[in-house]
């Protein structure tokens, strides 16, 4: 099990990033995110089991109080390489999505994130597939619903996973 501090993204645009998911999983392509049963959102970083629970819950909650809801655009969608491919939505990388990164951090200094989310490393993105043989077939069940969309991220999360089970929980001030 691993930890991860994750921004919500609104209920409205989860769901419409949800249909994605079922035509993943209706065309037998993928029922990861479907089964995983957390809505979606942009992950900030990713730490081991052994993190402190609660220096961990204590940073993201600092943090919330000071990070309005944050808009987000999300214009494409990006592939990280094999051997798994994994699809993903692209959001727009703008300086306030990468300082809350950044400020995450920087919050938890005596921590070691996962590789993939130390600074200079960071992809930001919206998962939409786990490991994929082909991400060209997912990429064509998807694409009829595919519309570029404005969306907030209105919540700051600390999960464990697998299973989902969400740890802390604050909605971002307006």
């Amino acid at each position: 099990m691993s930890f991860a501090m994750t921004l919500r993204v609104d209920a409205t645009s989860a769901r419409r990033i949800a249909r994605l998911w079922v035509a993943l999983d209706a065309a037998g392509i993928d029922s990861s995110r479907n089964a995983l049963g957390y809505p979606a959102h942009v992950t900030l970083a990713v730490f081991r089991d052994e993190a402190p629970r609660e220096a961990l819950c204590a940073a993201l909650t600092a943090l919330a109080a000071e990070w309005p809801v944050l808009p987000l655009t999300l214009a494409g969608f990006g592939v990280f390489p094999a051997p798994s491919y994994i699809l993903w939505l692209a959001p727009v990388p703008t300086a306030a999505l990468l300082a809350r990164h950044a400020a995450l951090l920087a919050a938890l200094p005596e921590l070691s994130p996962h590789p993939d989310y130390v600074t200079d490393a960071w992809v930001p993105h919206v998962t939409l597939s786990g490991a994929l043989r082909d991400p060209s077939e997912a990429l064509q069940a998807i694409l009829p619903l595919w519309q570029p969309m404005h969306c907030w991220l209105d919540c700051a999360e600390l999960v464990r996973f697998p299973p989902v089970d969400i740890l802390c929980s604050r909605q971002l001030p307006v």
